[in-house]
């Protein structure tokens, strides 16, 4: 079976604790046996944060609990220091100011020549522009499993203000999300939304800060942390307080890398405040930017979260933007909305049309299927109906006879392949549902009748279901599915009379 490790969520009082916050719980299991430690919620490598604690070693649960007040104290600290630094900064001339990348911090014209930054990287005459858009020089954090900094190309920032105009909403908090809340600002004149900024990188300081205005707040999204401790936290839920007809939204742009349960436990929770403040029972709006690959990891937590089919740009990374040095298919990070798609606007960018069928927006190469009843292309491509599947798959899928499903033609090994597929049937893993025995019990049909129906399948061209023995679709979509199994669906879990637990449906 191997090893695999979940995340517990559960209530971080009595966490041992590090210098990002609470740490949390996960749960390895190794063949049949369970260990319990507890980790470090931003940085997944011991070499970045040592902290590792079995939950049997009680004597450290409470360990380091003082530091929850040291980072209280030092985040405030540094948010006054570099206040004060840059009404300093700002009095300068543009060829008098400097910022070292080192050290993270601004020099001014006579601190230029301090030994104390002799051999560090120094920019030299920043700007005013450059100030308010700090992500434009900034350099980059871009492990995807820590800070993952990859910024939005001009043409997707315009794309979201588009969005966030015809939903008429005026307040946005970014989470993770430096470029969009710095776009929001500079265009604050134009657009008239409010944007506040949460983030683990402490350099957002010394630009978000200033003239007694509070906009950024050191924040750890995945245990939901503030380390400016409790006053932080009031200003972060003045904010989300509505008046005067306000429609606040979440957008986050986590690292790729990262476990999705610790970031919805945490988006939940901001939900759940936000209802709470506004005593309201309103739906808060929320945009997470992931890859289209990723998808299963957030709808099976948070089924409401819907794909849009608009492929997200980014400046700095290898591949996922536009041009000729880019992915082929376009880039595969997408957005994922619990806004309805068809409230979704894309008009103003190339590439994009209205299907009048789906009722949403979606790229050009996205043809609708009449037999799917859907625009089904989730990777950039055309994809194609498969009539034995009886659904659509990438155009570089072929159909295997033997596993039963479209696969890719390069290196597929039938008996391989087979170990990791799920049955349509009783949701189980490790065969397809020619040899779903579980179900031939129960519908009377042996081994041998369901090769010939296999085999009249593969003649006509078409599949026929094994369900309910009629051609033209698969076991997934037959509508006598939930009579035949008694099967029950509650969001995107499924329980039937052929499985002994609950199953997430990911086909």
């Amino acid at each position: 079976m191997g090893e695999s490790i979940r995340v517990v969520i559960e209530s971080d009082d009595g966490h041992p604790v590090c210098k990002h916050g609470p740490a949390l719980l996960f749960e390895r299991r190794i063949e049949n046996e369970f260990q319990r430690f507890y980790a470090c919620s931003a940085y997944r490598d011991q070499n970045e944060c040592p902290l590792h604690v079995r939950v049997d070693q009680n004597e450290a649960k409470l360990q380091d609990r003082h530091l929850l007040t040291e980072n209280k104290e030092n985040s405030l600290n540094l948010a006054h220091d570099q206040s004060i630094l840059m009404q300093k900064v700002l009095k300068e001339s543009t060829f008098e100011r400097s910022y070292c990348h080192t050290c993270h911090t601004f020099l001014i014209a006579s601190e230029k020549i301090s030994n104390a930054h002799k051999h560090h990287t120094i920019q030299k005459s920043i700007t005013n522009e450059q100030i308010q858009r700090p992500t434009t020089f900034l350099r980059s954090l871009s492990n995807d499993k820590r800070e993952a900094q990859y910024f939005f190309s001009d043409e997707s920032l315009k794309c979201f203000g588009h969005i966030f105009k015809r939903l008429q909403i005026n307040k946005i908090v970014c989470i993770g999300a430096p470029r969009l809340h710095e776009f929001l600002k500079y265009h604050k004149s134009k657009l008239h939304i409010e944007s506040i900024l949460l983030d683990l990188d402490t350099r957002f300081y010394s630009f978000h800060n200033r003239d007694g205005l509070c906009d950024f707040f050191h924040y750890n999204m995945f245990n939901n942390y503030f380390f400016g401790g409790d006053e932080v936290q009031m200003k972060f839920h003045q904010f989300l307080q509505n008046a005067n007809n306000e429609k606040c939204c979440i957008f986050t742009d986590p690292p790729f890398g990262c476990r999705t349960e610790p970031l919805v436990s945490t988006l939940q929770t901001i939900s759940q405040t936000y209802r709470r403040l506004n005593r309201s029972h309103d739906i808060l709006p929320i945009f997470w930017v992931f890859p289209y690959f990723m998808e299963m990891y957030i709808t099976s937590l948070m089924p409401e979260m819907d794909m849009l089919d608009y492929k997200i740009d980014y400046t700095n990374h290898e591949t996922y933007h536009s041009g000729q040095d880019g992915r082929k298919q376009g880039s595969p990070v997408r957005i994922f909305t619990n806004v309805p798609s068809h409230l979704i606007d894309l008009s103003i960018v190339n590439g994009y049309r209205l299907c009048k069928k789906c009722k949403r927006w979606v790229s050009t190469e996205n043809q609708h299927c009449d037999q799917c009843k859907k625009c089904p292309s989730k990777n950039g491509d055309t994809y194609v109906h498969c009539k034995l599947c009886a659904t659509c798959v990438k155009p570089s899928y072929r159909h295997c006879n033997n596993c039963w499903r479209c696969t890719q033609i390069e290196n597929h090994q039938c008996n391989k392949y087979q170990l990791q597929l799920k049955c349509m049937i009783c949701l189980q893993k490790g065969h397809n549902e020619t040899n779903c025995h579980k179900w031939f019990a129960v519908c009377g049909k042996n081994t041998k009748e369901i090769t010939k129906l296999k085999a009249k399948s593969i003649k006509i061209g078409r599949r026929i279901c094994l369900l309910c023995f009629k051609p033209g679709h698969n076991e997934n979509t037959c509508a006598k599915r939930k009579h035949l199994l008694d099967e029950i669906s509650f969001l995107n879990q499924c329980y039937n009379k052929l499985s002994n637990i609950h199953y997430t449906v990911t086909m």
